[in-house]
Parts: structure tokens; C-alpha cells; sequence
């Protein structure tokens, strides 16, 4: 047996950064911003969704940040797309 000690990931994991769609629309960039807190009540996410060829875009509002909140939200605005294609995962945010 021989040891070897742990080696780097060599794929960035968890960076953000912009999407580089090389001029084919379907690269969708989700942003999310917090409304606030209200008197200890959380508030609500705006969550937006812009294509960055197309600038296509949905804005949408979930209560909290999760494929279950989210989910309910997005899926329906995905085949509202002018294009016609579909949503691909384009920053750590969310994937629609």
C-alpha cells in the first residue's frame, strides 16, 4: 500500500463569477437579495433571473432560499423563455 497525501481540487468549487456563454442563449445568472427583517420577522428573497445573450429576464419573490422555495417559483418561468431552450446552471445561487 502505498500513501499518498490529499491533492488539491483541481476545478474551482463555489466561485462566483459570471456566466460565459459564448454567444448561445440558455445561460441563465441567478441573483437573490434579502429584503430585511421587520420587527424579528424575516423577510422575504428577491430572486432574479437574466440570460445574458437574450437579456431575458423574471424576477420573482420566495420566503426563503431552498430547491424547495425555489423550485415552485422558477419552474414555471422556464418555458415562458422566448427561445425556447432551457435553463442551465450558471452561478452557485440556484439552478432553474
Amino acid at each position: 500500500m502505498i500513501r499518498a497525501p490529499t491533492r488539491a481540487s483541481t476545478n474551482p468549487i463555489g466561485t462566483r463569477r459570471a456566466p460565459a456563454p459564448a454567444c448561445r442563449a440558455g445561460f441563465i445568472r441567478i441573483d437573490s437579495v434579502h429584503q430585511g427583517d421587520l420587527d424579528g420577522a424575516k423577510g422575504g428573497y428577491y430572486v432574479n433571473a437574466v440570460d445574458c445573450v437574450t437579456q431575458w429576464q423574471v424576477v420573482a419573490c420566495c420566503e426563503r432560499i431552498s430547491e424547495a422555495y425555489l423550485l415552485p417559483v422558477l419552474a414555471p418561468a422556464v418555458p415562458e423563455r422566448p427561445d425556447g431552450s432551457r435553463a442551465r446552471r450558471s452561478s452557485s445561487a440556484a439552478v432553474a
